[in-house]
């Protein structure tokens, strides 16, 4: 083996060794977006819980309304 095919080599190792450390760059990368996804769906499922809690609300005093309200009418005015 000469010295060219070993220098070729170790100059191939090296941009090797370069791509390797882009790649675990740019996979760090999309753990953290990841984690942040995670951490703004929960948000997100937070808000929908009171959103439903707030409907359960707003059309549970609409039932009482409407019975409410026709009992209170016959009997003011008999």
């Amino acid at each position: 083996m000469t010295e060219t095919d070993i220098s070729q080599i170790l100059r191939g190792l090296s941009d090797l060794e370069r791509k390797i450390v882009k790649l675990e760059t740019k996979i760090e990368s999309l753990e953290r977006r990841l984690e942040h996804g995670d951490h703004q769906f929960d948000i997100m499922e937070r808000r929908l819980d009171m959103l439903d809690q707030h409907n359960a609300r707003i059309l549970g005093g609409i039932a009482c309304l409407v019975i409410i309200v026709p009992v209170v009418v016959r009997l003011l005015m008999p």
